[in-house]
């Protein structure tokens, strides 16, 4: 719902012309093998961490709006994948507005 109310206004913003969108999408799976703090004995792990990301930067003209969300879990964290719809690992990755004027110079506000 956010997203389309931003592509609204960016196009009032832009008088009407069409919002360029760029989708932003990522999967990453990674093996992380620690050994225990300070190396003491029985502590070693290890684990697969997945990161996913997905959103997208949408411009009109000299404004734009860039939004991501991303989740990151363990694999076998959860206990029921069926009933858990907590989303405890989801996130706001980007958000931000931008503005860039006919000289080039631009501003951004908000999550980089």
């Amino acid at each position: 719902m956010w997203m389309w109310m931003w592509m609204w206004m960016l196009g009032i913003a832009s008088g009407g012309e069409a919002p360029e969108i760029v989708p932003i999408a990522q999967v990453r799976p990674r093996i992380e093998a620690h050994t225990g703090r300070d190396g003491a004995e029985g502590g070693a792990v290890a684990a697969v961490t997945q990161r996913v990301r997905l959103g997208a930067e949408i411009s009109t003209g000299a404004i734009g709006v860039t939004v991501a969300m991303q989740d990151v879990r363990i694999w076998g964290e959860e206990t029921n994948t069926l009933f858990d719809f907590s989303a405890d690992q989801l996130d706001l990755h980007l958000g931000s507005l931008s503005w860039t004027s006919a000289g080039g110079d631009r501003i951004v506000v908000g999550r980089q």
